[in-house]
């Protein structure tokens, strides 16, 4: 990798550029295979540095209960309130079971889907919004490039998505220029407005087309976005082989979600 592109993809993952610049490194990227592939590689890079410092902050933890267990089971007062935990603890699960499966709490009706599939526990709509949220990374964060007096529609469009006003981001985004509206990338954020104002219809084909999209940086986790639609839209054999297709995927950033979500329409 040549320094002046190191140095524009270090930017650009450091969200340290204007807008403009965002979408003239994004537009380089899906014309120029080489580029993109460094630009994919310093990224996923970059995502293994952090998986490996959680995972380092997890093992400490894990660590310092060992140790806090250990000095609890060489006192005989830490014995006696460890098994005071464990009655407490056995007591809830009993209850926890008694409860979910008594005749009035237990599904006796699965709900039907197209004669294709079933949901026995929950209602599609109830699975959709116990697990969705709009994605967000830090590279999407605006607020870091600096303040500026008068903002441009992308800026708004931007700015409008980071701080979660989802209905203001799908007004701006109708005043982009029409090569922004077709830019992947920013549909794939407009996709997400979509959905969090509960218009999951507009936004699966949306989706949809993304993961098609060999060049589009968030094609991987459109599908696992677009896997959710289906499920709000009842097409829950389709959002299956999505989910699957998802945790497959060597960057997938959310598989454990994905695991849950298949667990949750078995």
């Amino acid at each position: 990798m040549e320094d002046l592109d190191q140095t524009i993809i270090e930017r650009y993952l450091a969200n340290d550029m204007s807008a403009a610049e965002r979408i003239e490194i994004e537009q380089r990227a899906q014309q120029d295979p080489g580029f993109r592939k460094e630009l994919e590689e310093y990224k996923h890079a970059v995502k293994a540095v952090r998986l490996s410092e959680r995972d380092e902050l997890r093992n400490r933890f894990k660590q310092r209960d060992i140790n806090l267990d250990k000095q609890i089971k060489g006192t005989s007062s830490g014995r006696n309130i460890r098994t005071l935990m464990i009655v407490a603890i056995g007591i809830l699960i009993a209850l926890l079971v008694w409860k979910f499966l008594s005749p009035d709490n237990r599904e006796t009706t699965p709900m039907q889907n197209d004669g294709r599939d079933t949901i026995l526990v929950k209602e599609p709509g109830d699975v959709f919004a116990a697990n969705f949220e709009p994605y967000s990374d830090g590279f999407m964060d605006p607020t870091r490039r600096g303040q500026e007096t008068t903002l441009s529609p992308l800026e708004k469009f931007q700015l409008n998505y980071w701080t979660k006003k989802y209905p203001e981001t799908i007004h701006s985004f109708k005043e982009l220029t029409k090569a922004q509206q077709e830019n992947d990338n920013l549909r794939f954020v407009y996709a997400n407005a979509l959905m969090a104002t509960g218009n999951t219809l507009d936004a699966e084909p949306i989706l949809a087309k993304i993961t098609s999209n060999p060049q589009a940086i968030y094609r991987t986790e459109a599908r696992l976005y677009l896997a959710l639609s289906e499920i709000k839209n009842n097409k829950i054999a389709e959002a299956r082989e999505n989910l699957k297709a998802y945790r497959d995927q060597p960057e997938s950033t959310q598989k454990e979600l994905a695991e849950k979500l298949l667990a949750e329409l078995e």
